[in-house]
């Protein structure tokens, strides 16, 4: 596991590959869930890497996994402003100019716009669950959510 420095934070970042990885092939970048983290990709990202012979980058967002706690209020527009703040420090800190990026479920929302930021670098675009609606039921979900955080118990369970 290594890390880099982001505006929100150190963020923890794990790369896949083997004696087959073929360096002149783009990476995939793994965008994680909603409440996820590296570890819950599993032996995703190794078999993806087996199989396709591309490295496979997964990074825990600030404040989920390993990274430290993020810097900040998360604001409405975390989805939108991830492909300009952490993910473009990303692609610095790791050298990488084309890539593919897969995500899933709020990952796969903020895969599509990385790709919408980065036309030219992004060559592919994979997701899994992505939202595209907020649906009432999903609404009235967050809000029930947001009732049961409030209690600081219920809240130390997601530790």
């Amino acid at each position: 596991m290594q890390h880099i420095k982001t505006a929100y934070g150190q963020i923890a970042v794990k790369v896949w590959q083997d004696t087959h990885t073929l360096s002149t092939l783009a990476p995939v970048v793994l965008l994680h869930d909603s409440l996820g983290c590296i570890q819950l990709w599993r032996q995703f990202p190794g078999l993806l890497a087996q199989a396709t012979r591309r490295r496979v980058i997964a990074y825990d967002r600030a404040g989920f996994g390993h990274s430290a706690p993020r810097n900040g209020y998360i604001g409405d527009d975390f989805i939108e402003a991830e492909a300009q703040t952490v993910f473009a420090e990303l692609l610095k800190a790791k050298e990488i100019d084309q890539f593919i990026v897969m995500g899933h479920s709020v990952g796969g929302e903020m895969a599509v716009n990385v790709a919408a930021a980065y036309p030219e670098r992004c060559v592919g675009l994979i997701t899994e669950s992505a939202q595209s609606v907020l649906e009432p039921i999903t609404r009235a979900g967050i809000l029930e959510a947001q009732q049961l955080f409030a209690d600081p118990e219920q809240f130390k369970r997601l530790a």
